[in-house]
């Protein structure tokens, strides 16, 4: 992607690769249950599904504890999405008044996943209105916070 322009400059063909070797550098602060791992990828199977496959089998057998690792992605890359309709919003975590979850909570941990979906055909509107805080939309996520 052109940063630029925010447009595709050229396709990237299985040969061609960002660097030449495999890069990874870890930072995770004391006490902390988050951190940040930069990767570099190289041809389709990308450094992180390597790591990830690899050694989630190792932390798991030390810790008896998941590993889960979430992108992140350069600002100007993200421009194109901004604009476009959203069709669905997906809630995790989220505990509503009064939910079922309470009633049944005596059967264990259990995970809450809420997914709003407009009428057919419809939207809620563009991505980007959901960062205005003042917007139906920003409200919207400020009420599901």
């Amino acid at each position: 992607i052109n940063t630029d322009d925010n447009q595709l400059a050229f396709s990237k063909e299985e040969n061609h690769a960002d660097v030449k070797n495999y890069y990874f550098r870890f930072y995770i602060p004391l006490e902390s249950r988050k951190g940040i791992c930069l990767l570099y990828a190289y041809k389709k199977d990308g450094i992180k599904s390597i790591f990830q496959t690899e050694f989630s089998k190792f932390f798991n057998a030390m810790t008896n504890k998941n590993i889960q690792i979430n992108p992140l992605t350069y600002d100007k890359a993200v421009l194109p999405w901004l604009e476009a309709e959203t069709k669905e919003i997906r809630v995790i975590g989220f505990t509503a008044p009064r939910s079922i979850e309470d009633s049944i909570s005596s059967l264990g941990d259990i995970d809450r996943e809420y997914v709003l979906k407009p009428k057919k055909n419809g939207t809620f509107g563009k991505f980007k209105k959901f960062k205005n805080k003042g917007s139906e939309q920003g409200k919207l996520i400020e009420m599901l916070s």
